[in-house]
């Protein structure tokens, strides 16, 4: 189970130990869900929509870190000073392009997970449970990998 607290930690970790220049914020709704803006402004924006009245918000906390994949995407591109593809990447909405564009932040994501959960002492059971979610997730939004 993933508990607000949980959430809330990933949030502190992701800010603070990982990527100083984001921001994030936790938005109650009814269905979860996540978005990263690369920035208009010096801070990078993730927006996470959960269910307050979940239970478990373990999908709320893949998504961020999905989320924090393209962060760390975004900041691979501009390092090639190639932001131009990166947001082109980001625009596509299928395709082999697209597929590989999110697979990546995917995997990024779990790294960024599986440090998580090593330094919160939490059950790595989770890193499993998110690359079924991520699998899943890309096969419901036509990113099947093959």
């Amino acid at each position: 189970m993933v508990s607000f607290s949980t959430l809330k930690s990933a949030k502190a970790f992701l800010c603070w130990d990982e990527i100083s220049d984001l921001s994030i914020q936790l938005v109650p709704v009814q269905k979860n869900t996540a978005w990263h803006y690369p920035p208009n402004t010096p801070l990078h924006s993730i927006v996470v929509y959960y269910d307050p009245d979940s239970f478990d918000l373990r999908n709320a906390l893949f998504f961020l870190f999905h989320e924090a994949g393209h962060v760390l995407q975004w900041l691979a591109y501009k390092k090639d000073d190639n932001l131009t593809e990166f947001n082109k990447l980001l625009a596509i909405d299928k395709g082999e392009q697209k597929v590989a564009f999110e697979a990546i932040a995917w995997e990024l994501g779990e790294k960024l997970l599986e440090r998580f959960l090593l330094i919160e002492r939490m059950d790595s059971l989770l890193s499993r449970d998110y690359e079924l979610f991520a699998e899943n997730s890309k096969t419901t939004c036509g990113l099947t990998i093959k």
